[in-house]
């Protein structure tokens, strides 16, 4: 691991992000006057569940696979670049991808929006989304530490970035007993995403795997056991019949400001339009970010609103299945919202579905 310790130890990490200190009536001003983004997931049901959506710092998404994490992370791609009266950022967004890339599901998802939004319909959402895709633990650092923040000094648009997934590149990177090694450099990677999330005023989502949790004498007496499918006390969630737990273990969630996870019910069926895509992009990782021309949103003209869309027209799909795999949106922690078991609703989770035009609360 002599390697990975270089690519991290680098004088230039701190150097090539421009900090200054703020005080607590600044920081005090900034949450009051929105100044710090705030995200939308493109629903007004998962925004009320999140209270308005994500916000700076960073967010982890956990779930097993086919629980929709790129699903989640694709539409925030794209929701990012609208304008903020539309719930989003005005800017552009940063996509480190470390498995296949869904470019067609992208792409329809991009054409979903310009039906959504008939005043982007000559506006190319893809050409403001930027890529990188690695698959070496090597490259993924040295993207994260140093071509990254070179990137956004020259991109000061991009307020998104999200890592699809950290997990892939992470969790067989160390064998036993290396432990040590290993949380010291999850906790580099966690200040360096802190620290980028801090300096660019960016929301970083960073999607997770899971791993399955043993559940012993002490889960069968966690409370929420008996009524929930969150076990708090363990940060474990009920999916598909088994006991989950995001991967990385407990030196990484110390890293993160809000966990969420995603779960799915074992007896559902799994929709066709839920099925991993074939046209991926296996390639190697190039020498700098992929960059687009650059495509600024148009703001809506007079005879379009800027109003949010009332839930009718902003959830209802068309041409929507009979039939879905219902799945939940839990709040495992987080620093400004209630946990799930707090939640005034049923188990605190929101139940959600994945069609053709991305994800919505239902």
């Amino acid at each position: 691991m002599s390697a990975v310790a270089e690519s991290t130890s680098s004088p230039q990490d701190s150097s090539s992000l421009n900090f200054r200190l703020s005080t607590a009536r600044e920081l005090l001003q900034r949450a009051v006057s929105g100044e710090d983004p705030c995200l939308s997931l493109g629903c007004q049901i998962l925004d009320a569940f999140l209270r308005g959506g994500l916000r700076k710092g960073v967010t982890e998404l956990a779930g097993e696979s086919a629980c929709g994490k790129t699903q989640f992370a694709l539409q925030l791609l794209l929701q990012a670049q609208l304008p903020v009266e539309q719930r989003g950022l005005n800017s552009a967004s940063f996509y480190l991808c470390t498995e296949d890339l869904p470019i067609t599901r992208l792409k329809q998802l991009a054409e979903a929006y310009n039906v959504k939004y008939p005043w982007t319909a000559e506006y190319d959402f893809c050409q403001n989304v930027f890529i990188e895709r690695v698959t070496a633990v090597e490259d993924f650092l040295d993207v994260l530490f140093h071509r990254l923040p070179t990137f956004l000094e020259k991109r000061r648009d991009i307020r998104l970035i999200v890592i699809d997934s950290i997990a892939s590149v992470l969790r067989t990177e160390f064998e036993q007993g290396e432990y040590s090694d290993r949380a010291t450099l999850l906790f580099s990677i966690g200040s360096q995403l802190a620290q980028l999330a801090s300096a660019y005023s960016c929301i970083i989502l960073v999607i997770n795997q899971v791993t399955d949790k043993v559940q012993n004498e002490e889960y069968k007496l966690c409370p929420s056991s008996t009524n929930s499918s969150v076990c708090l006390s363990h940060w474990s969630v009920r999916s598909s019949g088994r006991l989950v737990t995001s991967s990385l273990g407990l030196s990484w969630a110390h890293c993160v400001n809000t966990r969420l996870f995603l779960s799915r019910e074992l007896s559902s069926a799994l929709p066709p339009f839920d099925q991993p895509t074939s046209a991926v992009i296996r390639s190697t990782p190039a020498e700098s970010p992929v960059v687009a021309a650059t495509n600024r949103i148009p703001q809506p003209s007079a005879n379009h609103s800027c109003a949010t869309p009332p839930p009718s027209s902003f959830c209802t799909l068309p041409n929507q299945p009979s039939t879905h795999c219902i799945r939940k949106l839990h709040v495992i922690f987080s620093s400004y919202l209630p946990c799930s078991n707090d939640s005034d609703s049923v188990d605190g989770a929101c139940p959600f579905i994945i069609s053709h035009e991305g994800v919505r609360g239902v």
